[in-house]
């Protein structure tokens, strides 16, 4: 894929910083990563097939999963954790 390089840095740039900032934080604030999938709305209006793809409710039930939790630098797929909302 072009462009997969600089995109896996961003992403580990991301994920870096949050354990950081988990180390640093103040007030008690909570931090975590979302990893989402391609969202299988948007890949339809773009006319792409892309099989592995998640709803956009059902990625909306994992933002939420998250929003809930109590701990703090949790990296979080949306595919993998769907799976276990459903389990």
């Amino acid at each position: 894929m072009s462009g997969g390089s600089s995109l896996s840095l961003a992403c580990a740039g991301i994920e870096a910083y949050i354990k950081v900032v988990d180390i640093e934080k103040q007030n008690n604030i909570r931090i975590n990563v979302i990893r989402p999938a391609l969202v299988t709305e948007s890949m339809e209006i773009w006319g792409i097939y892309a099989p592995n793809s998640v709803s956009a409710t059902d990625t909306a039930k994992v933002y939420q999963k998250v929003m809930e939790l109590e701990e703090s630098a949790v990296m979080v797929d949306v595919p993998v954790s769907l799976a276990s909302i459903e389990n």
